[in-house]
């Protein structure tokens, strides 16, 4: 499963070999045709920085992380791509679905499609890492809008409601998907921002007109850091002040648990003093004991029960 796209006369070969879930006859192919050994899923996976940037015959060998979702659409994961720059072509790879780097390669497709003759691998590298950091800032920003609808969720004025401990629960696993979202998010940035300062040190090649080009990816990138930073922290915040209405909740519940038991506690007691056998009770023949006990009991339920509203404690 490989796109091949040639943008430059056959005796020049093929500009662009864009390796999607390809097989292994297909990486074979492509490397006969580069005379370059392409990397592999597992080593694509390696997370030393020698193993995602390094130099062999040639040709820039280049991975980052990106994101890619489970079954229900959600991106939670990360999977690498990978990249293989020479001055004449450029190979990208990508085993695994992996939606913002999947939508870049179709965007740089039809640029590249668009202005065929004078296209270079440069070229087309530079538009697949701004149409990559485009789509990252994309995601950053759907982020930071379900943050703002999470955070008035937790903090509008609401009346106290059965369910609000479970509504609370699934906030913050909502909390949590969107903090895994910002971290995985995190990882790509920082990926391409290592990958860039390499590209310029080794890919003298570049022509001098896409250097300010890298230069704004470069700004780009670590703008995007910034803000992803400040979506952690609003994470951490969210998660913080929905634990604590949590608590609070849980508190209130133990405190109508504890009212209720000391409350209960007095007139146990008269009870069973008075459900006690003994034949030989001072009031045991009185005509007024048993209105008497009554009294007590009630009398002793609602002493607490003064107490506490006092206390404001109810």
């Amino acid at each position: 499963m490989g796109t091949t796209l040639e943008h430059v006369p056959a005796a020049r070969g093929e500009l662009w070999i864009d390796l999607h879930k390809a097989d292994e006859a297909r990486l074979r192919e492509a490397e006969v045709a580069t005379g370059l050994h392409l990397p592999r899923l597992e080593d694509l996976q390696e997370i030393e920085t020698s193993s995602r940037l390094y130099v062999e015959g040639g040709a820039l060998f280049m991975s980052f992380p990106v994101l890619t979702p489970y079954q229900h659409g959600e991106p939670t994961r990360s999977v690498p791509v990978g990249l293989v720059l020479q001055p004449h072509r450029l190979v990208t790879l990508h085993y695994l679905d992996a939606p913002i780097f999947d939508q870049a390669i179709e965007r740089a497709k039809g640029i590249a499609n668009a202005n065929a003759l004078a296209a270079t691998s440069s070229e087309i590298f530079v538009a697949v890492l701004e149409e990559v950091v485009e789509h990252v800032a994309d995601v950053l920003e759907r982020g930071n809008e379900e943050m703002d609808r999470i955070s008035q969720l937790i903090f509008r004025d609401a009346p106290d409601q059965p369910g609000v401990t479970a509504q609370m629960r699934r906030t913050l696993r909502g909390i949590g998907r969107l903090g895994e979202l910002v971290t995985k998010l995190r990882e790509t940035l920082l990926g391409i921002s290592r990958m860039l300062p390499f590209l310029t040190a080794h890919a003298i090649w570049i022509p001098s007109e896409l250097k300010p080009r890298l230069e704004t990816v470069l700004l780009d990138v670590r703008s995007l850091l910034d803000h992803d930073s400040h979506l952690s922290q609003r994470v951490q915040f969210l998660q913080e002040a929905t634990l604590g209405f949590i608590n609070i909740e849980q508190s209130n519940i133990i405190k109508i648990m504890t009212v209720v038991s000391v409350v209960a506690m007095p007139p146990t007691l008269i009870a069973s003093i008075y459900g006690m056998n003994f034949e030989h009770m001072p009031e045991l023949k009185w005509e007024w004991g048993y209105p008497l006990s009554l009294a007590l009991i009630v009398l002793s339920a609602v002493l607490p029960l003064l107490w506490f509203r006092s206390r404001r404690w109810l």
